[in-house]
């Protein structure tokens, strides 16, 4: 059964040894479907995705897909211990990624819970970014 929740978002994103912090707070949709936890929402100007959904699938501690639709298309698949090449769609242009996970940490449940995850972003194999999320859900009443 879905619900409507309140999404807390808190990212940071590493290039050069330069941090960017980006916290993000909005409504959205939770559901458990397949074994899976989904979390559903609307991108906004802050993040730079303006008229994008966001879907997370998230497969317990191993396995987390970002699927991105709307204006921007992306499918990303983060998987612990894993390296992946993505299809990532910057606005002006597609281009493959490789996308490594480091840890995922998940206390997700029936309510809501947290997940935190790191990850690398890699282009032409050299490295691009380090990144680090977490994501709290909660009801919205």
């Amino acid at each position: 059964m879905k619900k409507e929740v309140i999404i807390t978002l808190n990212a940071v994103h590493t290039v050069d040894e330069e941090s960017e912090h980006v916290e993000l707070v909005t409504t959205g949709t939770y559901y458990h479907k397949n074994n899976l936890y989904y979390i559903v929402y609307e991108e906004s100007e802050e993040t730079g995705f303006s008229g994008t959904t966001t879907t997370l699938k998230i497969d317990g501690e191993d396995k987390i897909t970002l699927l991105r639709h709307g204006t921007t298309r992306t499918q990303m698949m983060i998987e612990r211990g894993c390296r992946h090449l993505c299809h990532y769609d910057t606005g002006v242009g597609q281009m493959m990624v490789g996308i490594y996970a480091g840890s995922i940490v998940s206390s997700l449940g029936d309510e809501g819970g947290e997940i935190c995850f790191s990850y690398t972003v890699d282009i032409n194999a050299a490295l691009a970014s380090e990144n680090q999320m977490k994501i709290r859900v909660r009801p919205a009443s």
